[in-house]
């Protein structure tokens, strides 16, 4: 279809090019052992005492590995002496109600089992 002169001016586009963008793999080798390791100078520097309680706030945000990243995060605390408890932070995810967030947390794996810590989903 020919386009009349006025609008062939009107519309002219540049040239396109195909672009390709490949970003560095900056994957770990092992994230729940990186996290440890970082974890443990953090709870250090932080200054925490034996008996006291620490929340550790888990989503629901497709993150990669997450019950193993909470299972380790509590027991780091534990072995500072704090007592981890897991809390939800979802927003609306499990209807926004205490019993369907923690079914969510359940459905990724993390249960007061698996982590040794409770859930505390109330809000």
């Amino acid at each position: 279809m020919r386009y009349p002169a006025y609008l062939e001016q009107r519309f002219t586009f540049p040239d396109f090019y195909h672009v390709r963008l490949t970003p560095p793999d900056n994957s770990l080798a092992h994230p729940v052992t990186t996290l440890e390791n970082r974890l443990v100078p953090a709870l250090d520097q932080m200054g925490l005492k034996p008996g006291q309680t620490v929340a550790v706030g888990v989503g629901s945000r497709g993150i990669a590995k997450i019950a193993g990243f909470t299972a380790r995060i509590c027991r780091c605390i534990r072995e500072k002496g704090g007592r981890p408890f897991i809390l939800p932070a979802m927003g609306s995810h499990g209807s926004a109600m205490a019993r369907g967030q923690a079914a969510v947390l359940e459905k990724l794996g993390i249960t007061q089992e698996t982590c040794n810590a409770r859930i505390v989903p109330e809000m």
